[in-house]
C-alpha cells in the first residue's frame, strides 16, 4: 500500500456498524500507510463514531433509505453523496451494499473522484430467490437495478465480487465488462482475534450463523439436520440469526 501514502480514500457503506465489523481491517491497514480515511453511512451514532475513530477513519454521515424503494429518495441520496464527494474531493472511493454501490459509484464520478472502485458480495434483495412467485412489479424492479448497475459499473475502473455466480450473471446481463470484474475470496476475519478454541464436550455441535433468509442456505441446513437425525446420531443443529423485511412483489 506504500503507493496510496498520502491518498484520501472515501468508504460508503449503507450502515455504520459494517464499517468497523466488515472494513476494521482494511482501515487499520490503510491508515497504518499513510492514507487519510473517511467512512460514510447514514446511520453513524456514539458507538460506531467512536470505533471509527480509533481506528483512525473520519466518520461522515450522509442520507440514504436502506430499503425503500422511492426513486426520487435515491436520487437525493445520490445528490446528496455528490456534494460531499465535491467537496471532501477524495483520490478514491469504494463502495459496498447495492445503494451505496449504485449511488455512490454515480456520485463519485459527477464529483470527478479519480479512482472508483465497487465491492459487490451479494446482488441485494431484488435477486435473491425467495421461494415466492414474483409478479409484474418485481420484474420491473429488477430490469431498474439491472441498468442501475450497468450504469454504476460504467462509471468504476473494477468491481470486486466475492461470488462467481454475481459475475456471471452480470456479464449475461450486459451489465459488466468481464474486464472489470475481480474475484475475491472473501471479507474473511482476523485469527489472531477469532482464535480456534478447544472442542466443547459433549454431542457434536453443528451453527449456523446466518441472516434468517432462503439464500442463506436455511432450508438446507435444516434438511441436512433431519438426515442426521433419522440416522441416530447424537448432534445439535444451532441456527443463530435475526431476521429483516424483505420487500416482495
Amino acid at each position: 500500500m506504500s503507493d496510496l501514502k498520502g491518498s484520501h480514500i472515501v468508504l460508503i457503506s449503507n450502515q455504520a456498524y459494517s464499517l468497523s465489523n466488515f472494513r476494521g481491517e482494511l482501515i487499520a491497514d490503510l491508515v497504518a500507510a499513510g492514507v487519510r480515511v473517511s467512512a460514510l453511512a447514514p446511520d453513524h451514532d456514539e458507538q460506531s463514531r467512536t470505533r471509527l475513530s480509533a481506528l483512525g477513519a473520519h466518520p461522515l454521515d450522509y442520507r440514504l433509505d436502506r430499503t425503500g424503494r422511492s426513486m426520487v429518495a435515491d436520487i437525493k441520496s445520490c445528490w446528496a453523496l455528490y456534494r460531499i464527494l465535491r467537496d471532501i474531493r477524495p483520490d478514491m472511493t469504494l463502495s459496498y451494499f447495492m445503494k451505496p454501490v449504485i449511488y455512490g459509484s454515480i456520485a463519485a464520478k459527477l464529483a470527478g473522484v479519480p479512482r472508483i472502485f465497487a465491492l459487490v458480495a451479494g446482488l441485494g434483495f431484488v435477486f435473491a430467490d425467495t421461494g415466492q412467485k414474483r409478479g409484474f412489479k418485481h420484474g420491473l424492479l429488477r430490469w431498474m437495478a439491472l441498468e442501475l448497475y450497468a450504469l454504476a459499473f460504467a462509471c468504476c475502473q473494477k468491481v470486486f465480487f466475492q461470488n462467481e455466480d454475481d459475475i456471471a450473471d452480470m456479464v449475461a446481463a450486459s451489465t459488466l465488462s468481464p474486464a472489470k470484474a475481480v474475484r475475491l475470496n472473501g471479507t474473511g476475519v482476523n485469527l489472531e482475534t477469532l482464535k480456534p478454541a478447544p472442542l466443547p464436550k459433549g454431542p457434536v455441535t453443528f451453527l449456523l450463523m446466518a441472516r434468517l433468509l432462503r439464500q442463506k442456505g436455511i432450508a438446507e441446513y435444516a434438511a441436512a439436520a433431519r438426515i442426521v437425525k433419522e440416522k441416530g446420531h447424537d448432534c445439535r443443529f444451532i441456527l443463530l440469526g435475526g431476521s429483516i423485511p424483505i420487500p416482495t412483489g
